[in-house]
């Protein structure tokens, strides 16, 4: 991303410690006996609720849940997808969601009347970050848990693992996938990022975990499930609002039908 279009959405972020959040590094400040900020820590950031609120202000979300069956109205975002300290008690890795959803909050105005290369940086900036949001949901804990275990019980035949070699603590875990994000984001420069518009009667909702990764060409024709992001046939979606969705696609294998520019 470079520019005018690349200053007008990064002036707005507050890129503490000199975070570049589309960049594939990031200096930080020297060594400090420092806490976070936020003992309450969103893995699904309540700037993404805003344009699905109850309020279109982020205060509060109507809610549907899957796994009971109940439905809360009006419920605070304050609590949504939020674990205490669920990224640990690192206050490096803060600065990073500050920076990232500062850029979200610049994006989102923006985002119905964007043109030319404006929306070209918009776009290239939401591949970054559906991608960061892809990797740091508790989802994603659970899936890294999951792979862990499996790999132990595997590489044990099913015995107790010995001490130092057992599946890391959650807050491991959900801090290094975002330096997981910071070094395979290179794989990211090959794919194609458009926003969709939906222009039907039903709107688009939203979840705890938004930013969805699959690959058709991997499922459908080579029925496999062990993809990653640097594939052929990767696709990253996620819904912006109930009007607009950001997807990220392999160009090489598949071609969009009424794309115009950046958008579809």
């Amino acid at each position: 991303m470079r520019g005018d279009a690349y200053e007008r959405i990064t002036l707005s972020c507050p890129l503490s410690y000199a975070i570049q959040i589309f960049g594939l590094g990031y200096s930080l400040g020297p060594p400090e006996h420092r806490m976070p900020e936020n003992k309450n820590q969103h893995f699904v950031p309540k700037c993404h609720f805003k344009p699905f609120s109850a309020d279109r202000h982020g205060r509060c979300i109507n809610v549907f849940n899957l796994r009971t069956g109940t439905k809360v109205i009006n419920a605070s975002t304050k609590g949504q997808c939020s674990r205490s300290y669920f990224y640990g008690q690192d206050p490096d890795i803060e600065p990073i969601f500050k920076a990232a959803e500062g850029a979200y909050g610049a994006i989102m105005p923006r985002l119905a009347d964007a043109s030319g290369d404006d929306l070209s940086a918009i776009c290239e900036a939401l591949r970054s970050l559906t991608y960061l949001q892809h990797l740091r949901t508790e989802k994603e804990l659970s899936n890294a848990k999951e792979y862990y275990g499996s790999t132990l019980e595997a590489a044990h035949q099913g015995r107790k693992p010995p001490n130092g070699d057992e599946i890391p603590d959650d807050w491991v875990i959900a801090r290094d996938a975002v330096v997981s994000w910071k070094e395979t984001s290179r794989y990211l420069v090959d794919l194609k990022t458009v926003v969709l518009e939906n222009r039907s009667d039903i709107p688009l909702i939203t979840s705890d975990s938004p930013a969805v990764l699959t690959n058709r060409l991997y499922c459908q024709k080579l029925r496999r499930t062990d993809f990653g992001v640097g594939n052929s046939g990767a696709i990253l979606v996620m819904p912006l609002s109930p009007r607009f969705a950001a997807v990220t696609y392999d160009a090489d294998a598949y071609a969009l039908t009424n794309k115009r520019g950046h958008r579809v």
